[in-house]
């Protein structure tokens, strides 16, 4: 369901939405549970994160992978192309 909050006005007809009824800090708690598990699982790839909250997470985090496409995507490409070694934090094998 959309609900439109008149109060979050940034523009001319334009609005900031609440999709879902989740509030927030919701939100903000659900992305930082993604970006830890793409920290903790080495992911780089947006198509793995996908596919595992589709399989996973489907009711959790399926909504917000598919509506943050770009900061993930960003995200994942900034941690592959980081010009230090990865480490495993499990095994300490360096990537």
């Amino acid at each position: 369901m959309l609900f439109i909050d008149k109060r979050n006005k940034i523009a001319p007809d334009i609005y900031i939405i609440d999709i879902g009824g989740y509030s927030n800090n919701d939100f903000e708690r659900r992305l930082s549970r993604i970006v830890q598990w793409i920290r903790e699982s080495n992911c780089y790839e947006y198509g793995d994160l996908v596919d595992y909250a589709v399989s996973e997470k489907f009711d959790d985090w399926f909504p917000t992978v598919r509506s943050q496409t770009i900061f993930l995507t960003a995200y994942l490409r900034s941690n592959r192309y980081k010009p230090f070694k990865k480490i495993d934090r499990e095994t300490g094998e360096i990537f």
